[in-house]
C-alpha cells in the first residue's frame, strides 16, 4: 500500500471566507532556527464555531472606491456583523471632482450591488442550513491536512516536507508524521530525519525517529517517504491539547534542513452510535443522529447531505448542550436547498444520503475533533416538491440590505459627503 503525501487526498484550498488557518514562527532549538508552521488545528471552519458567523461587514464608502477597492473587508466577530454601524472616516468622491471621482464612485456603486447580492444570498437561508455551492465537500475540507516545506536559505533542494497523518488524532490513536527529501521534485533518500514534539507552551514532550523501512506504521519500505509515530503522555488528559513538531533532515550528502509542522490530541466527550432518522419537518429535511456523551458540556454536530449520485446539497449544524446519556439531535436541512435555486441545477427528488458527519466537543478551546464519520445513512425517497422553495428572508441580512440599498441610492445620487 503507498504511502499518501497528503492523507486528505487533495491539496490545501480555501472554503471561501472560511478558511481560519493560522502561521506561527515557532523558536525552536536553541532558539536560532525560526520555523514557519501553519497550525492545521486553527483551521476549523466557522460552522464548526458559530452556527453563523455574518462574515463580512458592510464595507466603509470609502473602502468601496479608489485604491482600496479591491481590499476586503475584515473577518466579523460577534462586534462586526452586517448591521452594525460602520463609521466612514474619509469622503466617497463626487462628480465635481472630475473624472476620477466618477471612476471611484463607479467602483463604490459596483462594489456595493455585488454586497447587496451576497447579503440576499445569505438571507435565503437559516443559519444553521446552507447549500453547498462548492466543489469540496465542506466537512471534508476542514480536516485538510497542510504539508509544511522548507529549502535552503534561497529556497534551493533538497526540500523537506513534513505533515502528519491528520490533524487530529483521538488519544487512543498513536500520531503518526510523514517527512521526505526531494530535488527537482524528486523524492530521494536522506541520511537521516529526526523530530522533537513540544506542548503548546514550547516545552519539549519526546523525540522522534523517521524511518523508511516498511514497519512500525511505514506503508512501504524504500519509497523515500520516512514516517515516525510517537506517543503522547498519559498525564495529558486534557480535551484537546496541540503540539508542534520540529524535524530535521540530512541529506545522503549532508545537507541540513529544518521544517515544522502540529497536530492535535482529542479526547472527545461524546460519540455518534451510528444510528440516523429522518422526517419532513416545516418544509424542510430534518435529519437525527443518536450521540452517546460521556460527560456533559457543549457539542457542535454538522452533517453534509448529498443525492444518491453524490451531487453535494448541503450543510446542516447545530450546538447543543447535553447530559451524560443517549440523545438524538436534530439537523436541518432547509427546504430550499432541494431546489436547487443556488445552483442552478434545479429541484431533486430523493432519497438523499448522509455523506460525512462532524461531531466536536466545544466546551473549551482548543475543540475535541472526533474522526469525521460517513455514516452512508439513506433518507426515504422525499420529493423536492414536499419541500418549502421559499427564501428564509434572514432578518439580520435583510436589515444589511435595506441599509445598503440606502447606501447604494445616495452613491448613485452623489449626495455622499465626507465624514459621513
Amino acid at each position: 500500500m503507498a504511502k499518501p503525501e497528503n492523507r486528505s487526498g487533495h491539496q490545501p484550498q480555501s472554503h471561501g471566507s472560511f478558511r481560519r488557518s493560522r502561521l506561527i514562527l515557532l523558536a525552536l532549538g536553541l532558539g536560532v532556527v525560526l520555523v514557519a508552521v501553519v497550525l492545521s488545528l486553527g483551521r476549523r471552519r466557522a460552522h464548526e464555531t458559530d452556527l453563523d458567523p455574518r462574515p463580512a461587514a458592510p464595507l466603509p464608502l470609502a473602502a468601496r472606491s479608489g485604491a482600496d477597492a479591491t481590499v476586503p473587508a475584515a473577518p466579523a466577530t460577534q462586534e462586526s456583523r452586517p448591521g452594525a454601524a460602520t463609521p466612514h472616516t474619509a469622503a466617497t468622491p463626487t462628480a465635481a471632482g472630475g473624472d476620477e471621482s466618477l471612476l471611484d464612485r463607479s467602483t463604490a456603486i459596483a462594489m456595493t450591488k455585488q454586497l447587496i447580492e451576497d447579503y440576499r444570498r445569505r438571507a435565503a437561508y437559516p443559519p444553521d442550513s446552507k447549500p453547498i455551492t462548492q466543489e469540496q465537500d465542506p466537512l471534508l475540507s476542514d480536516r485538510e491536512v497542510s504539508p509544511i516545506s522548507a529549502g535552503g536559505p534561497d529556497g534551493e533542494d533538497p526540500i523537506l516536507t513534513v505533515f502528519p497523518e491528520q490533524i487530529s488524532f483521538e488519544a487512543q490513536e498513536l500520531p503518526k508524521l510523514y517527512a521526505h527529501l526531494t530535488v527537482g521534485g524528486v523524492k530521494v533518500a536522506a541520511r537521516e530525519i529526526t523530530g522533537t514534539v513540544f506542548t503548546q507552551e514550547m516545552v519539549p514532550a519526546g523525540e522522534i525517529v523517521f524511518h523508511d523501512d516498511g514497519r512500525e506504521g511505514d506503508a512501504v519500505a524504500g519509497d523515500n517517504v520516512y514516517t515516525a509515530t510517537w506517543t503522547p503522555p498519559e498525564t495529558d488528559t486534557a480535551l484537546a491539547t496541540s503540539y508542534f513538531v520540529r524535524v530535521i533532515a540530512f541529506s545522503l550528502e549532508g545537507i541540513e534542513r529544518r521544517a515544522g509542522t502540529s497536530f492535535q490530541v482529542s479526547r472527545p466527550h461524546a460519540i455518534l452510535t451510528g444510528r440516523f432518522r429522518d422526517r419532513l419537518q416545516d418544509g424542510s429535511l430534518v435529519i437525527e443522529a443518536e450521540v452517546e456523551v460521556e460527560k456533559a458540556g457543549r457539542f457542535h454536530l454538522a452533517a453534509t447531505l448529498y443525492s444518491t449520485t453524490n451531487r453535494p446539497l448541503g450543510l446542516g449544524q447545530t450546538s447543543v448542550e447535553l447530559e451524560p446519556g443517549v440523545h438524538w439531535v436534530p439537523l436541518r436541512f432547509y427546504g430550499r436547498i432541494f431546489h436547487g435555486a443556488e445552483t442552478g441545477t434545479g429541484p431533486l427528488d430523493g432519497p438523499y444520503v448522509l455523506r460525512f458527519v462532524s461531531l466536536m466537543t466545544t466546551t473549551s478551546m482548543p475543540n475535541a475533533l472526533s474522526r469525521l464519520a460517513e455514516p452512508q445513512f439513506v433518507t426515504r425517497p422525499y420529493r423536492a416538491a414536499d419541500f418549502t422553495s421559499e427564501p428564509f428572508n434572514d432578518p439580520f441580512y435583510l436589515e444589511a440590505i435595506a441599509r445598503e440599498t440606502e447606501e447604494l441610492r445616495r452613491l448613485e445620487a452623489g449626495t455622499v459627503e465626507a465624514g459621513e
